[in-house]
């Protein structure tokens, strides 16, 4: 079973954009054009198929299932990585706009 990212050409473009664009300084001024991002990168991962592959334990016994137990860590860090920007980055909208909401 291939990692959920790699499966899809598209999440590739994304990846590259991800460390460009989420881990710059100005981000807080992209919130606009980076939530839309997250949202739709949470869209292309395939969660079933983590869900289904962590859900059983599992004995890794080859070199195959290995590679597999690897690449399904590394889909599941990406899943809460991006869980975790969204939610700050909405987090800090919701500061925002409360404090400009207190100013009127």
């Amino acid at each position: 079973m291939t990692p959920c990212y790699r499966r899809n050409p598209v999440q590739w473009k994304f990846r590259g954009f991800f460390s460009v664009v989420l881990d710059t300084q100005d981000r807080k001024e992209n919130l606009g054009s980076i939530l839309p991002l997250l949202e739709r990168m949470l869209q292309q991962l395939d969660k079933n198929t983590l869900r289904r592959y962590f859900s059983k334990r599992r004995q890794v016994k080859s070199k195959k299932e290995g590679e597999e137990e690897k690449n399904m860590k590394e889909d599941r860090a990406l899943l809460l990585n991006l869980l975790y920007r969204k939610a700050r980055a909405l987090a800090y909208q919701e500061t925002v706009m409360s404090r400009q909401t207190k100013r009127l």
